[in-house]
């Protein structure tokens, strides 16, 4: 019976101890700070004790920031101010990845006694932004990076960090990071050093010492606090002697070996400055509390656009701005809009950034129809074509799972016929369309679908008798069908969805009537901002119609606008 009782608590104490592994905790925070756990739709604040979930993310607002314990060693991160984070995974034998996707964080992370080769030397902590991917054995090190921008620089306090270019549309984040560590051109970053990444650069620079003030200010900043213009302090010009020079870059590390002007890291654009050795170039500054970067010669850092003129009429500015961005090999970025999952909410029915609005789409659709007679499989007419569709929706939402989504829209397509009968010419169509979905959202990923449509198809075909006048026939085709689907939030920016179309039957209508029928939609929606997508869509369905049955192929895309 005791060695029972001893086996069950054994197991039980397991299962304790492998579910807190998948759990960081909060260990000090200030300011407001929210996450958004997986599987919810919407954020809520964090609070000093909590655990936090493996795949949450992390927010920090102005002024705020939070400290998490990552492993059970005492391995912590520090989220500094304007910042987003995920804690992809929590794992002390396989390695913990942390995903910093916009803003800066201080790690310290607790040696392992191991010493191997390939990136299983550096399997404690993984951290992966959109250009680099960092493995981290023990030390402690700051990490900064800019989703606008899409640079990534890291400096190394204590230890060293091995760091590699990657290409961020790479889906599994373990394999990305492991793949891209397990190389021997990895770049070592060791303490005092810095290294960076760009999307227009091929491969990290090389590692270089980093300018001994800011170094120095970063060693007391650990909560990555930033101040505004007017409360910078400019960092007198350092003398180190040689216990300095030693704990700031390692004990290996001579007086002489360090430089005037080292290389700096701009906290908020991520911008890498290395040494620049032209006297008559002077950078700037570092403000002797924080370790920002102050920008001289009347220029400053743009997150986007690299050095630029403080005063666009100062044509000198602009000159030493242009020199600037050539010394330290950056070039201007477009696009790359940061996307937040929004404040939490506080007690309301809606969605997370769902609200009732109107949108509208306009764009080109293409069709390929064929016509096939119920006698004779053979005897068939093809047609194809192309033309312009447009709609109008108002989305109701009802509660924080349930919404729904209005239709009204037209298509018009110009259609030719394969065989170019002189007495069927052409068969165009107007198509308008009244449908209504309702949305089920199961988290904050998956929403289901169901919807009713009715749509109507006016064809007019031109055919000619015995003049050269045409006569146009008018023929209506009505198709009320029910829809069943899903939708895929894969990302910020994507979400995929899948339809199954039931069609009914009509006998109410004159001319042609479907009896039975059945389809498919597959369609994928690119964000371009926070009122803007692209659409994209392909429908195949085919339906019997009196004597004959028919097959559809569209194919569409369009501009979506939501007010």
């Amino acid at each position: 019976m005791k060695f029972n009782y001893l086996l069950i608590l054994t197991l039980l104490l397991g299962v304790h101890f492998n579910s807190y592994a998948k759990f960081a905790k909060v260990v000090s925070i200030r300011g407001k700070v929210s996450q958004l756990p997986p599987g919810a739709i919407q954020a809520s604040w964090v609070k000093k004790g909590q655990l936090i979930k493996e795949d949450t993310s992390i927010v920090t607002r102005v002024r705020s920031f939070v400290k998490v314990q990552i492993l059970e060693d005492g391995s912590y991160i520090t989220v500094g101010p304007n910042t987003k984070i995920k804690i992809a995974k929590i794992e002390k034998k396989s390695g913990s990845i942390i995903q910093l996707l916009n803003g800066k964080m201080r790690a310290k992370i607790r040696p392992q006694d191991k010493k191997v080769k390939g990136h299983k030397a550096f399997n404690k902590v993984y951290i992966k932004t959109k250009t680099m991917a960092l493995g981290v054995r023990g030390t402690e090190f700051i990490t900064v990076a800019s989703q606008k921008n899409k640079a990534t620089s890291v400096i190394t306090l204590e230890g060293e960090v091995a760091v590699k270019k990657i290409n961020e549309e790479r889906v599994d984040i373990e394999e990305t990071v492991k793949e891209s560590l397990d190389r021997d051109d990895v770049t070592l970053v060791k303490k005092g050093s810095a290294s960076t990444t760009y999307d227009h650069l091929y491969d990290e620079t090389p590692a270089q010492k980093v300018n001994p003030n800011q170094l120095i200010a970063l060693e007391k900043n650990e909560t990555l606090e930033t101040v505004s213009a007017k409360e910078i302090q400019k960092a007198p010009e350092a003398k180190l002697n040689e216990t300095q020079v030693s704990y700031l870059y390692g004990k290996d590390t001579k007086v002489d070996e360090i430089p005037n002007n080292g290389a700096i890291v701009d906290l908020d654009s991520a911008i890498f400055i290395p040494e620049i050795k032209d006297e008559s170039l002077k950078v700037g500054d570092i403000d002797k509390n924080t370790g920002q970067f102050i920008a001289a010669n009347n220029v400053k850092l743009d997150e986007k656009k690299g050095f630029v003129a403080a005063n666009e009429k100062d044509e000198q500015a602009k000159e030493v701005a242009k020199k600037l961005n050539e010394k330290i090999e950056y070039r201007e970025v477009k696009g790359h809009e940061v996307v937040d999952h929004g404040t939490p909410l506080s007690r309301t029915s809606y969605l997370t950034n769902m609200h009732n609005r109107w949108s509208a789409s306009f764009g080109m659709g293409a069709r390929r129809m064929g016509y096939y007679s119920m006698d004779n499989n053979d005897s068939k007419s093809n047609y194809v074509g192309a033309g312009i569709t447009a709609a109008v929706y108002y989305q109701q939402v009802f509660n924080k799972r349930l919404y729904a989504r209005y239709k009204i829209g037209v298509d018009s397509i110009y259609m030719f016929r394969d065989d170019q009968r002189p007495e069927n010419k052409d068969d165009d169509f107007i198509s308008p369309e009244l449908a209504a979905d309702i949305y089920y959202r199961l988290n904050s990923e998956l929403r289901f679908k169901v919807g009713y449509h009715l749509q109507d198809e006016f064809f007019l075909t031109g055919r000619f008798e015995t003049s050269l006048t045409p006569v146009l026939d008018q023929r209506t085709q009505f198709i009320p069908y029910m829809t069943f689907g899903v939708a895929y939030d894969y990302s910020d920016n994507w979400t995929y969805l899948i339809d199954y179309r039931s069609y009914m039957p009509s006998s109410d209508r004159p001319n042609i009537n479907v009896y039975t029928g059945k389809g498919f939609e597959i369609g994928a929606r690119r964000k371009l901002s926070s009122t803007t997508a692209l659409l994209f869509n392909l429908i195949h369905r085919e339906f019997l119609a009196q004597d004959i049955k028919v097959k559809n192929l569209d194919l569409n895309v369009n501009y979506e606008m939501e007010f």
